[in-house]
């Protein structure tokens, strides 16, 4: 499994959080650094440009065709107005522990 994080044409994050497992990822951005973590644990964090959103870039949560085959199930997809702090990141993972 792979979930790359792109700003425009940059590549701005990987996770690499290993094949054929389920796995809980979520990504934070408070204007100066994107932080990703995998079943509520941060992986890592990335120093980006404050612009994420002024692109004007499409939003893709998914597979693109045209970048290769993507497997797997996307479930339980949020966006939020403000960055979850890495506790809240946890409580949401620990939370779903067991359904």
């Amino acid at each position: 499994s792979r979930l790359n994080f792109w700003r425009g044409a940059q590549e701005v994050d990987v996770m690499n959080p290993g094949d054929n497992s389920f796995f809980h990822a979520v990504a934070t951005f408070d204007g100066v650094t994107l932080l990703l973590f995998v079943n509520g644990v941060q992986t890592s964090a990335n120093a980006t440009s404050p612009d994420l959103t002024a692109s004007g870039a499409a939003l893709i949560i998914g597979t693109v065709p045209e970048w290769g085959n993507g497997t797997g199930v996307i479930d339980e997809v949020a966006l939020y107005d403000k960055p979850l702090s890495p506790a809240r990141v946890q409580a949401h993972y620990l939370a779903g522990i067991g359904k």
